[in-house]
């Protein structure tokens, strides 16, 4: 355990300490996460925990994990997915989205990347009337590189909840006054060459 620190001193309570991890994430201090991860009573469920006072108050607060990942906060992400013990934790949904997808919605390609490596599921999705990952990524995203990563780590084009798929979705894309054509007929290349495969 690191050497005790006033200005973060050790944590008796379990919402005391899950309060702190939201409070320093929010920070942004990753030195002071680091001493609440070595503390004994941690435990790294807290890390997709709402915040318990904001519970209370009837707010909507991402728990720590989908909060990093939702403001691209690419190190603490990363930090924090070193804690986790349970590998299903990585696609614990809050709020029906996952980690991944709350990755997603910040356009942090190195966000999703490092879930993605931390075996984050590329087709996860709970709620069929919101799109996978991938039609996400294809229809709000539109960055190339988490398209190509999300494909890299075997999304599936075909996917479809009550949406259609992304496949279908470039498709629909590409009529014939489209605007970024050029794009849009980079992601049907990239799809349609995983369909092949």
């Amino acid at each position: 355990m690191p050497p005790f620190n006033a200005k973060m001193p050790y944590l008796s309570s379990h919402n005391a300490v899950v309060e702190a991890i939201h409070f320093k994430t929010k920070a942004m201090s990753t030195k002071h996460l680091k001493h609440i991860f070595a503390q004994r009573n941690f435990d790294s469920k807290m890390l997709i925990e709402p915040n318990p006072s904001a519970m209370e108050k009837s707010q909507l607060d991402l728990p720590p994990l989908h909060y990093a990942a939702r403001h691209g906060l690419y190190s603490i992400l990363r930090l924090m997915i070193a804690q986790l013990k349970d590998d299903d934790d990585i696609d614990m949904p809050f709020d029906n989205r996952s980690p991944l997808m709350w990755a997603l919605v910040s356009r942090c390609a190195h966000c999703v990347e490092t879930l993605l490596y931390a075996d984050a599921d590329p087709n996860f999705n709970i709620d069929p009337d919101t799109p996978t990952p991938l039609r996400f990524a294809v229809e709000a995203c539109s960055n190339q590189n988490i398209i190509q990563a999300l494909m890299e780590f075997d999304a599936e084009p075909l996917l479809e909840t009550k949406l259609n798929s992304p496949m279908q979705f470039v498709q629909s894309a590409l009529s014939p006054c489209t605007e970024n054509r050029e794009h849009w007929e980079w992601v049907r290349d990239l799809l349609e060459e995983h369909c092949e495969i």
